[in-house]
């Protein structure tokens, strides 16, 4: 006799052996200032902490809150993926302390500044992104 299984697919979770993963979203004040956030989990939802300076694709595992082994081995774990939930319409109070903040909020680096050598690093002429280099004979 075999018994086959199929799995419907749930709209909170994506589920990977025995581990579940979940995205849940956050808004920027918490993202940056940190908080707590509802998680969905298979025995219903938990309060989570989020740490301050949070970035969006962060993950916080938690261990033991997945699925049931099925040779009875402990639980998977539930990673949680965070992600940073803009909001379309805002009002013109928030619109004028969001103009402020980023009047004090440095630019981001461009990505030629990234891509700039380190002039200050000594040169000896390796690296772990370029072949070292051979000396003439």
């Amino acid at each position: 006799m075999y018994i086959t299984f199929h799995v419907e697919p749930d709209a909170r979770f994506q589920r990977d052996g025995d581990d579940l993963i979940t995205q849940v979203g956050i808004s920027y004040t918490q993202a940056v200032l940190g908080g707590s956030t509802k998680v969905p989990t298979l025995t219903g939802e938990i309060d989570l902490d989020i740490d301050a300076g949070t970035q969006p694709g962060t993950l916080r595992v938690l261990r033991g809150r997945g699925i049931p082994n099925v040779q009875g081995r402990g639980k998977g774990d539930l990673v949680v993926r965070f992600t940073i939930a803009v909001p379309r319409k805002i009002s013109d109070d928030q619109r004028k302390l969001i103009e402020d903040l980023g009047k004090l909020d440095p630019p981001p680096p461009t990505a030629a500044a990234e891509a700039e050598p380190d002039k200050t690093a000594s040169d000896d002429g390796f690296s772990f992104f370029r072949k070292s280099k051979k000396k003439k004979r």
